[in-house]
């Protein structure tokens, strides 16, 4: 079963941010979580982000929450790795 990609408010807000093509390439990689959100890649987070997942991208990371009885994946944040977990 396919999963529909959300994003929260923070996470639209990251994704303009970024230059156009950076952006194209994180898009292919979040559509990658409509097929499979716990795909190879994946990573379960802990500590103050427990509960959430992140999907590395070349330099920057994105953090999502997987609802299974929604079948809904929600970006929450993305950001260069450098930075991105100092939130």
């Amino acid at each position: 079963m396919r999963y529909t990609v959300q994003f929260s408010s923070s996470g639209r807000r990251d994704l303009a941010r970024l230059s156009d093509s950076m952006r194209g390439r994180l898009l292919r990689g979040i559509e990658t979580l409509e097929e499979n959100p716990r795909r190879f890649g994946t990573k379960l987070l802990k500590g103050e982000l427990k509960g959430m997942r992140r999907l590395r991208v070349g330099d920057y990371r994105v953090t999502y929450v997987i609802s299974d009885a929604a079948h809904t994946v929600e970006i929450m944040h993305i950001g260069h790795r450098e930075s991105f977990y100092d939130r």
